[in-house]
């Protein structure tokens, strides 16, 4: 668990080297995994600036969260992918 201080965290930086790789690379599709609560950081902004970038980068973002234990793995795990 972190402070949950998104891009103010170098941890939460991170993103903008995915993005990076994504763009140099430009695959046809790419998945991306997250915390579940990504969508409502800080009032939704920085899930929103996420999609803006990828949109940008022209991608057509479809997201869902899922979690483990509905594929019959035993820890609650919901994650953003």
């Amino acid at each position: 668990m972190g402070r949950r201080m998104g891009f103010n965290d170098v941890r939460g930086t991170l993103f903008y080297e995915f993005l990076r790789v994504v763009r140099e690379t430009m695959p046809k599709a790419f998945l991306m995994e997250n915390v579940e609560g990504l969508p409502s950081h800080d009032g939704g902004r920085t899930f929103e600036t996420m999609l803006e970038l990828f949109d940008r980068a022209g991608y057509d973002v479809q997201w869902t969260v899922l979690d483990a234990r509905d594929f019959a793995l035993p820890p609650k795990r919901p994650r953003l992918l």
